[in-house]
């Protein structure tokens, strides 16, 4: 893997944006003491190069707060995880070794966890071990959404992924 390392001006852009993700590049340059198209530019590299994006984050209230830590073991983790990383309920994917993957999913409930976990591993030929350990996500994390369409297959369908906002008052119109 190649490290990369960001020069001064990319880590103080970087660590404004971490206090203020909504702050316009024109006041990024002006307190950053830059020229706003000379800033624009880096900012657009870092986004090309997939060193920085731009994910809604969301309460676990939406989407459910019960989390799962699944431990997958399989000549085959690298096509579970490529499957895992497009789907919105997978908060994080790590490989461990040529064999071994831990997921951390989210859900509301233990079985819609272990309904995933079944739909991420029903495609492979050969038998998957799976340990799953239960827990609950803090009041106050947000989860990130990182695929607006997901294209699921099996049992849960993506429409269950992605929260659907609506505008209760009275002002509320019917299309």
């Amino acid at each position: 893997m190649v490290v990369i390392v960001l020069d001064d001006v990319e880590l103080k852009l970087t660590s404004m944006m971490i206090k203020n993700p909504r702050m316009s590049l024109l006041k990024l340059s002006r307190e950053l003491g830059l020229n706003y198209i000379s800033l624009r530019e880096r900012f657009r590299k870092l986004q090309r190069n997939g060193l920085i994006d731009f994910r809604l984050a969301v309460s676990p209230a939406l989407l459910g707060d019960v989390a799962g830590v699944v431990r997958v073991r399989c000549s085959e983790v690298d096509k579970i995880v490529g499957k895992a990383l497009t789907c919105n309920r997978v908060i994080s994917a790590v490989t461990l070794n040529g064999s071994e993957a831990l997921l951390i999913l989210y859900g509301r409930s233990k079985d819609e966890i272990a309904t995933l976990v079944s739909v991420l591993t029903s495609e492979l030929a050969e038998k998957v071990e799976v340990n799953i350990e239960y827990g609950k996500i803090p009041f106050g994390e947000k989860i990130s959404l990182k695929n607006p369409e997901p294209g699921c297959s099996g049992v849960l369908k993506c429409s269950n992924c992605i929260p659907v906002l609506r505008n209760r008052g009275k002002n509320n119109h019917q299309h």
